[in-house]
């Protein structure tokens, strides 16, 4: 409603006649978006992860209390076949094969019912991840964002438009507004998950089972040790490489669901095809840097793990701490790869792709 002093925009003589969005030509002098180099695109993703530490800690310690509702039934059991071991002083350095074959037969039913429960721990923890994705993706598009405090409107400045200094939503702040955002992309998240289950079983079918099959029958031929080894670790790299692959191509369609609600499921999974023609180089060093973090990560946690182990004291309690440290730190590194994605992606988007 217009003011007595202030006539509305379309009779003001100072209005703006702006065609509609679609029509409008870009200024003079005008730059489009400069897409981010390689480095900048790794160096953004590794720092949205560390600002939302808090949120990885708090996936971290949900997974923590998974695992140990699981493991707990065998504590008990655990802890009397160790107080009856003559070597059970050596356990915390080495494990004992006689322990472990003792404790299997006389309590066979325990631990096969906590290997089954394992199983179903695993599956559940995948749909965990999944739940939580959604908000931890929204985290790492806008970061800890405080609230805005007013309602964006269309600027006629702007053809009608809402810039986006005006439109950036906050970012998962807090735990509340983190789960509230999980919540509100887990349905979608959950059918990219369901497509994913054929493919990952696919590619355990064909590189576990027939190209364990096709191994032997090159073996039975050639009756070469050498090459029989040379085939296992191809057959394996190979599927590594599958399995990964289908991991990147889920990720990246969950990135473009984040960056563009409700876009049908055939563009949402061409999007990686897209940004390996269009960005090879960034797409590429986005996973090969993962990788290579998580197994410099991994290096440095094995002297670790095994100079602890030579004092079982301090093992029980300072082990744990390292290994949680080096499980969220792998969990740091994989979100800062995914945040890599978002930026990525957003390039592709924003250039009109």
């Amino acid at each position: 409603m217009a003011t007595p002093d202030r006539p509305p925009i379309k009779d003001r003589p100072d209005r703006l006649d702006l065609p509609p969005r679609e029509e409008q030509a870009p200024p003079p002098g005008a730059q489009p978006p400069r897409a981010r180099g390689t480095a900048e695109v790794l160096l953004s993703g590794l720092e949205a992860a560390w600002r939302c530490r808090r949120l990885l800690l708090f996936v971290l310690a949900a997974n923590l209390l998974l695992a140990a509702l699981v493991l707990y039934p065998m504590l008990g059991p655990m802890d009397q076949t160790l107080s009856r071991s003559p070597d059970a002083a050596q356990i915390g350095r080495q494990l004992d094969p006689g322990w472990w074959f003792d404790l299997k037969h006389s309590r066979a039913f325990l631990v096969l019912r906590t290997v089954d429960t394992i199983g179903m721990a695993s599956f559940i923890m995948v749909f965990i991840g999944t739940f939580f994705a959604g908000g931890l993706l929204e985290a790492l598009r806008h970061g800890r964002n405080r609230p805005i405090a007013f309602e964006p409107m269309p600027d006629p400045a702007y053809g009608g438009s809402i810039p986006k200094w005006r439109s950036a939503s906050p970012g998962p702040e807090t735990i509340q507004v983190f789960l509230k955002e999980s919540a509100r992309r887990f349905p979608r998240f959950l059918v990219l998950l369901l497509i994913s289950l054929p493919l990952y079983a696919l590619a355990q079918m064909a590189f576990n089972e027939w190209g364990a099959a096709a191994g032997r029958w090159l073996l039975e031929r050639v009756q070469d040790e050498r090459i029989a080894l040379v085939v296992d670790f191809v057959r394996s790299a190979l599927f590594v490489t599958a399995f990964h692959a289908v991991t990147v191509i889920f990720e990246y369609a969950r990135a473009g669901e984040v960056l563009r609600p409700g876009t049908t499921l055939l563009p949402l999974l061409g999007l990686p095809f897209r940004l390996l023609r269009r960005r090879p180089a960034a797409f590429l060093a986005i996973e090969l840097g993962a990788v290579t973090l998580q197994a410099a990560a991994m290096l440095a946690f094995i002297p670790v793990d095994r100079l602890l182990g030579r004092w079982p004291i301090v093992a029980a309690t300072a082990g744990f701490a390292a290994m949680q440290i080096f499980m969220f730190v792998r969990l740091l590194i994989r979100s800062g790869a995914q945040a890599s994605q978002l930026r990525l992606a957003e390039d592709l988007m924003d250039a009109g792709s």
